[in-house]
């Protein structure tokens, strides 16, 4: 969901590839929504919220994601807009977040780490300070919920274009009492 105190001038949905073969039926329907807010420079705030598949064993299913969601938010900004992503990626943000949530590498079986390398030239994911606070966004739900023996992870966050400026990022710990996910909390600024 979306909130917003912009006035916002549209909003629409893009459907994202998912599996074509019976395993479709387990996949929730992927898709992203962008919400448009106009600045005051003439141009608009772009927020993308996303919540992308996990379980697939199709990693071309993953990629293919990616790619829409890369796409569509790399032409938003050459538009001159400013792009915020927001959402669940089911891929890990910290690069050894294994090591930062004292789980099992072998435990990461349903994400994978995040497609850096694939990101829109200057497009970034602000991360800074969350592997010192080693907060977890997400929990397993293969067994009921046990503080410092279920598999935690990272894989809820921000994706912003090259104007627009992170200055805090943290996840708010409510210690999984209202889901298997804890929301992640940014502050920010526009470029000029």
């Amino acid at each position: 969901m979306t909130l917003t105190k912009f006035k916002v001038t549209g909003a629409r949905r893009y459907s994202l590839p998912i599996a074509t073969n019976p395993t479709k039926f387990t996949d929730l329907d992927r898709a992203f929504t962008v919400t448009q807010a106009p600045t005051s420079n003439g141009k608009h705030l772009q927020l993308v919220n996303i919540h992308m598949s996990a379980f697939t064993k199709d990693r071309s299913i993953q990629q293919a994601q990616f790619a829409k969601l890369f796409k569509y938010i790399n032409q938003a900004y050459q538009k001159g807009d400013y792009v915020i992503v927001g959402g669940d990626y089911n891929h890990r943000l910290l690069k050894d977040s294994a090591a930062i949530f004292h789980t099992k590498p072998q435990d990461e079986t349903w994400t994978h780490l995040f497609p850096y390398d694939q990101l829109p030239a200057g497009f970034h994911v602000p991360t800074m300070g969350l592997a010192k606070a080693a907060q977890p966004s997400v929990r397993a739900l293969d067994k009921p919920w046990e503080p410092g023996k279920s598999f935690v992870t990272l894989i809820d966050g921000f994706i912003l274009s090259p104007n627009v400026k992170a200055k805090s990022v943290k996840i708010v710990d409510t210690g999984f009492k209202y889901s298997d996910h804890t929301p992640t909390r940014m502050e920010f600024e526009l470029e000029p």
